[in-house]
């Protein structure tokens, strides 16, 4: 069959038409639509006319979230959507502060929210990209290497102590969580230890869902309610909603911002009432 790249270069998801496309191939079978991210990982695949993708039996995949890019999970069956890089810039732009600085997405995946960052703050800044998914990082790495120089892919778990190459001192302006708290069981105790990369006033950025039930997607939800004790636990402001939206999965999202106290603060402030809606 005829056959073209996905785009970007990078691999791709083929959603609609008919036929077959295959994992480390750049190519979609004809009939194909090719897109970059939320590509399907391992074994043999194919794509129904409606988008759905089906698996074959003892393949794993791997599903985004469309717009947010949440790593959803490894399921024999699932949605093969593209995720937007133009739809999470438009979604965090309220929440990062324009110009140059030093950054850090932690749980990046396959840049999604990296590239955002990359727009929104310019070429002059220096972002780091960590992620434990060495494959997805892979996939980040072609990408800075031809479009952004200014990013740093670390594999990394972001749970545990890690290291950041190249930043002399433990002070980033600001950092971004992208779907990706609502992955840890004790999710205060690792904001707090991220927190400790970002200098006094500078910006925490978070993407999560307004739900209280629990799911494998998101088994340990962090609703607005649960917002203002975790950013207080950290050591940040109280936090604001910036924006939100309806996800495609249920429920909504939201991204929320809180900046670092300085250290003498942290120790005087107490537990805001509830997260400010902006």
């Amino acid at each position: 069959m005829d056959a073209w790249p996905c785009a970007d270069g990078l691999p791709g998801t083929a959603v609609g038409g008919s036929g077959a496309a295959f994992p480390g191939d750049r190519r979609a079978a004809a009939g194909y639509r090719c897109r970059a991210g939320g590509a399907l990982l391992g074994g043999r695949r194919s794509v129904q006319g409606d988008g759905r993708q089906r698996v074959a039996e003892g393949d794993r995949a791997r599903v985004h979230e469309p717009v947010s890019g949440q790593y959803l999970g490894e399921e024999g069956f699932g949605l093969a959507l593209a995720v937007d890089t133009h739809e999470a810039v438009t979604l965090t732009a309220a929440a990062v502060p324009r110009g140059p600085g030093t950054w850090g997405e932690f749980g990046a995946g396959d840049g999604t929210f990296t590239r955002a960052l990359v727009d929104l703050l310019g070429p002059h800044s220096r972002i780091y990209a960590v992620d434990r998914d060495a494959r997805a990082v892979a996939v980040l790495k072609r990408w800075a290497a031809k479009e952004a120089a200014n990013v740093t892919p670390v594999v990394a778990d972001f749970t545990r102590p890690f290291d950041l190459p190249g930043l002399e001192e433990p002070r980033l302006d600001g950092i971004l969580l992208a779907n990706a708290l609502h992955f840890v069981p004790d999710a205060a105790v690792v904001l707090g230890r991220l927190t400790a990369w970002v200098r006094p006033g500078g910006r925490v950025v978070l993407v999560e869902y307004e739900r209280r039930a629990a799911s494998r997607w998101v088994p340990y939800p962090i609703p607005f309610a649960r917002l203002a004790a975790l950013t207080a636990s950290a050591g940040l402001t109280s936090p604001s909603i910036t924006a939100t939206r309806p996800s495609a999965f249920g429920g909504m999202l939201y991204v929320a911002a809180a900046d670092r106290l300085a250290d003498d603060a942290t120790k005087q402030t107490s537990l805001p009432a509830a997260a400010r809606i902006l």
